[in-house]
């Protein structure tokens, strides 16, 4: 991922390019209006933003975009540039009277409100603005305060324009990018000016471009990581399985696009037959002159021979044309790469079925085909809330799962849930994975035909790929599928080549995964399956996971593997990665998959002791974690009793001990017990430099949490410092550095050594709390931190860090900080490890920043998708709507400020005051003495 390098430069782009749309949205207006006002012609970018015609007078407009109210100093050298075109009209350069307008998106400020009032104000200079009481001029659209005001107007203007075949979104779309176009002053409008006699016929060349394209859904919801239909490459391939949404994709991009575009759908056409079809569509859409077309369409003329013309002729005369092609997979790859290498002019998009044709297509050609990936987890949820079915982000990837997100599969599957499960999506999911389900989907009726195409070993080989969640190597899929079905290298290698060929798995050069939507419909084939068959398939699968020679840890794998081993009966393998890896399994959220299995140790009498104990001491630790502590004091007893039956020569079981009691001192608030039991420990366990620096650790988080922040400060950085000395790093390694050039100075990537990251990492933390807590600031503890818990794989962790960051961004006034770093570090977390508990908070978080930021329209947007969310957790909810209200202060606060016209420091000032959130590990100001996220924020809902 690349990081923005400048993110005020982003900003200062992204307002340059919001004026230049506003300002072609307006030139749109004009043409839209001009027919039925009397004006001969609209003229944009020349000696004005734009001009207006009439037969009697030039019109000059300059329109203005500003975030803040309108000054003098924005107009200045407006009215220079005006009074220099008022003395070439006065010396008859012009017959035609001037008239100056300056149109701009906010009202003028005091000052300049009082300047248009004196008698110094030019008379023939007039400002219109949202709300003015002076009416615009009727060729002019109305002025907008906003560019959503801006595409409305148009939409619902272009909609009135008789005979016409396009949506009025459509047309508008269309009017803006023609706009810009003629303002760069290209062949095809060197002189920038739209006449009012060409614009029926300007009209009927747009619906022409467009009136075969399929119309896009309405509303259109986005895909994962959409590609742009403007791309430099001339020719491109655009896969998708049916039901993915390719034609709805194009059809969408192409109501936002200023290209010369035009949709040709090859089903139902030969394949000797497409050439010419072909040449015949384009060059009606071309413009081609009377003379060229006879010489196209010449009898005896052979398709490709006729696309070459025209292909020369649009070349010679500086024209463009891209054209989208739809189901080519149903005619020969043949056919089509001749007919697109018979072009060197012409633009190719090009969509597809994955399968054999459209391989050997992409082969031929010579280039990589791009796949449409599934709705995002927004659009799911937007799908379901359609059907006022609200859905939790949970919920939301699990239907992703299970139709790969494909936006047919996603619709059928909210209108299964409301008409034929009423409303409850859960037991629908449960049905469909279990394949219990007695109504046929889409998705299977669709995906069955490309498994069925299939021989019966090639079938059997795509369902034991469909029992891995993980991407497997070439050679681990090979493994899986010989131990699975007994078949030698090569007949795994030959079914593995048969099913990717189809497009049911993913074949790159470094991993092999079936594609999501595939797994339901292999789930039939799955079923048939002897259950040996499907035993050996998961044993080996957990062979492959914990193979020798992996270094460091791949945390997608081993949350696999804890999934999968109570499938083949090794809970007890299960229980002891769990007792080996508490902290691991907290971080990952398998707390509530684990904890059922220890409990029935802990129980079992006929267990061995140890395994009791470290069983327990397991839960112990959860217990603490999560705050939960109605059973600490017993099962603290119980812990006592199973060291003493084990032995307490068993320096492990004694540590391990020793840190449960320092813990529960922790809970108590008892720096006294805590002392003594750190102090203790360090005449037993001086020769483990790592497990003293754990007491020592929980020490100074009792000293935290008693208060004494200038002690814990200072321990903390003497636990930092240990850590550095048994990792092999010195300060200077991790200051400003990467957490990929910290790695490379790391002395082994062990297990232990992951732990130790994660550690170092809540040492870092808890400095930066409690240094904020003493009034000081340093601002790379939280960063360091966040590094380390990166580092260490610890998730969660590195979410609360990052979010408690942005925090310490905006209390400093850094908007810009703040969002960078929810953006870069915070979200792209959220998104790779599916965090979905964290979409919310994370988000609505972000929103906040956007307000700070005063980006009104971004910061809506996102709270509105948000809402699209079922949202199931009482705190997380509270805590959204305690974000929207904060939002809604801030907005409207800044509202306010700009009004009074207060100077920018003012407005800073304020700004600071607005910063009223309490941090969620913040004291409850209700004087509980709890966390404000386990009292009043919990209990706000």
């Amino acid at each position: 991922m690349f990081e923005t390098i400048d993110p005020k430069q982003l900003r200062r782009i992204e307002s340059v390019h919001r004026g230049f749309l506003y300002q072609h949205l307006f030139g749109a207006g004009c043409l839209l209006l001009a027919a039925e006002n009397n004006v001969e012609e609209i003229r944009v970018e020349r000696d004005e933003d734009i001009e207006v015609l009439l037969h009697d007078r030039l019109v000059y407009c300059q329109i203005k975009t500003r975030e803040d109210k309108l000054t003098s100093g924005d107009i200045a050298d407006t009215l220079d540039r005006f009074d220099i075109l008022r003395r070439e009209h006065s010396k008859s350069r012009h017959s035609l009277k001037a008239e100056f307008w300056i149109v701009s998106n906010s009202e003028p400020n005091g000052p300049l409100a009082f300047r248009m009032k004196e008698d110094t104000w030019p008379a023939d200079v007039r400002i219109t603005y949202p709300g003015c009481t002076k009416h615009s001029p009727e060729y002019f659209p109305p002025p907008w305060r906003d560019l959503n005001t801006a595409v409305e107007w148009c939409s619902l203007r272009a909609g009135k324009v008789p005979l016409g075949r396009l949506s009025g979104p459509t047309l508008a779309w269309k009017l803006a990018a023609l706009v810009h176009h003629a303002s760069t002053g290209e062949s095809a409008r060197n002189d920038h000016g739209f006449r009012t006699t060409e614009l029926p016929s300007l009209f009927e060349q747009i619906i022409l471009q467009l009136q075969r394209f399929p119309a896009a859904p309405e509303p259109y919801r986005e895909l994962q990581d959409e590609p742009s239909l403007d791309e430099p490459d001339r020719i491109r391939l655009i896969t998708g399985f049916s039901g993915s949404g390719k034609t709805s994709w194009a059809a969408e991009c192409a109501r936002h696009s200023g290209a010369n575009l035009a949709y040709f759908d090859v089903s139902g056409i030969p394949a000797e037959a497409f050439a010419s079809s072909l040449t015949r569509e384009l060059s009606a859409r071309s413009e081609v002159d009377s003379a060229a077309r006879s010489t196209l369409l010449a009898p005896g003329m052979s398709g490709i021979d006729s696309l070459r013309i025209l292909d020369r002729y649009l070349q010679n005369n500086s024209k463009t044309i891209q054209i989208v092609v739809d189901n080519v997979h149903k005619i020969s790859a043949s056919t089509v790469a001749v007919t697109v290498a018979a072009t060197s002019h012409m633009r190719w998009l090009i969509l597809a079925q994955p399968g054999l044709e459209t391989g050997a297509l992409a082969a031929a050609l010579g280039v990589e085909g791009d796949s449409l990936l599934g709705f995002t987890l927004d659009s799911i949820a937007a799908e379901f809330r359609a059907v006022n079915i609200p859905i939790s982000a949970l919920t939301a990837d699990r239907i992703l799962r299970i139709t790969g997100g494909l936006p047919l599969f996603t619709r059928q599957a909210a209108s299964m849930a409301d008409k034929l499960y009423g409303k409850r999506v859960e037991v629908m999911c449960d049905e469909l994975e279990a394949r219990t389900h007695t109504v046929s989907t889409a998705q299977e009726l669709l995906l069955n035909g490309g498994l069925s195409a299939l021989p019966q070993s090639a079938r059997e080989a795509a369902a034991v790929l469909s029992l891995s969640d993980i991407s497997l190597t070439a050679h681990e899929a090979r493994r899986l599928i010989c131990d699975a079905l007994r078949v030698s290298p090569a007949q795994a290698a030959a079914s593995i080549r048969l099913v990717s060929d189809l497009g049911i798995i993913s074949c790159g050069a470094e991993e092999i995964l079936m594609h999501d939507s595939f797994r339901l419909v292999s789930g039939n084939t799955v079923s048939a399956m002897p259950a040996d068959t499907i035993f050996r398939a998961f044993t080996s699968l957990k062979e492959i996971i914990i193979a020798p020679g992996k270094k460091g840890w791949d945390f997608s794998r081993q949350s696999f593997l804890y999934r999968l081993l109570p499938q083949i009966g090794e809970t007890k393998t299960l229980v002891d990665l769990a007792t080996h890896n508490d902290e691991i399994f907290a971080e990952h959220g398998y707390v509530s998959l684990v904890r059922p299995l220890l409990q029935n140790v802990v129980e079992k009498s006929n267990a061995p002791a140890s395994d009791r104990f470290w069983a327990l001491d397991t839960l112990l630790f959860w217990d603490f974690q999560e705050n939960t502590t109605s059973e600490v004091g017993s099962r603290l007893t119980k812990l006592e009793q199973l060291l003493l039956e084990c032995g307490t020569d068993d320096v492990h079981k004694r540590a391990a001990f020793a840190l449960k009691q320092l813990l529960k001192a922790r809970l108590d608030r008892d720096i006294a017990k805590a002392t003594s039991i750190v102090k203790d420990a360090e005449t037993w366990c001086g020769d483990d430099p790592a497990r003293l620096l754990i007491f020592k650790y929980n020490l100074a988080t009792t000293e935290f949490l008693c208060g004494v922040f200038e002690l814990s400060a200072r321990h903390s950085q003497e636990i930092i410092a240990g850590y550095y000395t048994l990792l092999g790093l010195r300060e200077e390694d991790v200051n400003f550095a990467s957490q990929l050039s910290i790695l490379q100075k790391l002395r082994n990537e062990g297990e232990e050594t992951f732990s130790n990251l994660k550690r170092v990492g809540d040492a870092h933390q808890l400095l930066a709390r409690a240094l904020k807590k003493l009034g000081l600031v340093k601002p790379l503890a939280r960063i360091h931190a966040h590094k380390f818990y990166v580092l260490g794989e610890a998730i969660t962790s590195a979410v609360g860090v990052g979010q408690d960051a942005a925090d310490d961004f905006v209390e400093r006034g850094d908007y810009e900080g703040a969002l960078m770093f929810l953006d870069q570090y915070t979200l792209p977390i959220v998104e790779e490890f599916k965090l979905l508990e964290y979409v919310v908070p994370v988000r609505a978080q972000r929103a906040v920043v956007l307000a700070y930021l005063g980006e009104e329209e971004e910061c809506r947007e996102e709270l509105d998708n948000l809402e699209q969310f079922a949202i199931e957790s009482p705190t997380q909810r509270a805590e959204f709507k305690n974000q929207q209200r904060l939002v809604e202060s801030i907005l409207s606060r800044r509202r306010t400020l700009i009004a009074e016209d207060l100077p920018d420091d003012d407005v800073l000032e304020s700004r600071w005051q607005l910063k009223q959130k309490i941090g969620r590990n913040d004291l409850c100001p209700c004087g509980s003495g709890k966390k404000y996220k386990r009292c009043c924020l919990r209990n706000s809902s």
